[in-house]
């Protein structure tokens, strides 16, 4: 590049080409920017895979995203209805039908917290009916005049030798003894007047200690 005296400029013909060559713009790559820049502004950035030729291939990667075109839900009236179109195949359609009229929405399960006190008011409805069959047994307690507890107080008192000894003479009485019972029966018996000499012994002993004090 030249500037003459006159205030023109004179660009040589290297400089020309050059200038020329910045301004060329490859067509297809820059057509390729663009739409991939026009497509940034939008939900689909990339582009849902299609497939143009039959794959026996089934994997996730070759499912549709939703919304991209593809109709993807599938109604139970439409399969109803493909059903209808056969003979054979109307049974399953009315059944399909039944099934669908029958279907009932399932509730919202409860939070946990009314659930707790729904339980919580059933389990106080039961104790209360169980405590409810007493309520004749406490009105007739409050009403009387006096009580004795326990009500029904067992006999804990230990039998005495002589009750055991008459038993066992009834006993033999009504039930004759083999040879077997009767050798047990005198040793048991044995053991019996054993126990009441050292008791009447014991007995003697502690008698004489408190008549020496």
């Amino acid at each position: 590049m030249v500037e003459h005296s006159n205030g023109n400029i004179v660009v040589p013909e290297n400089d020309s080409d050059l200038m020329d060559s910045d301004n060329e713009v490859n067509e297809k790559p820059h057509t390729v920017l663009l739409e991939a820049i026009s497509q940034l502004g939008g939900k689909q950035r990339v582009k849902p895979p299609t497939r143009k030729e039959p794959s026996l291939q089934v994997s996730e990667f070759h499912l549709v995203k939703r919304g991209t075109g593809f109709k993807s839900d599938v109604n139970v009236n439409e399969l109803v209805e493909v059903l209808g179109q056969r003979s054979s195949h109307a049974k399953i359609g009315r059944k399909l039908q039944s099934i669908q009229k029958k279907s009932k929405t399932l509730r919202k399960p409860l939070e946990k917290s009314l659930s707790e006190k729904i339980q919580r008011s059933l389990g106080f409805e039961n104790v209360k009916k169980e405590l409810g069959k007493w309520d004749a047994v406490v009105h007739k307690n409050r009403s009387s005049d006096s009580l004795s507890f326990p009500l029904n107080q067992p006999d804990s008192r230990l039998p005495t030798s002589n009750a055991l000894i008459a038993n066992w003479k009834a006993e033999e009485v009504e039930y004759p003894l083999s040879l077997e019972e009767m050798i047990e029966r005198r040793k048991e018996m044995a053991k019996l007047r054993a126990v009441q000499s050292f008791q009447a012994a014991k007995a003697v002993r502690q008698k004489k200690i408190k008549s020496k004090k």
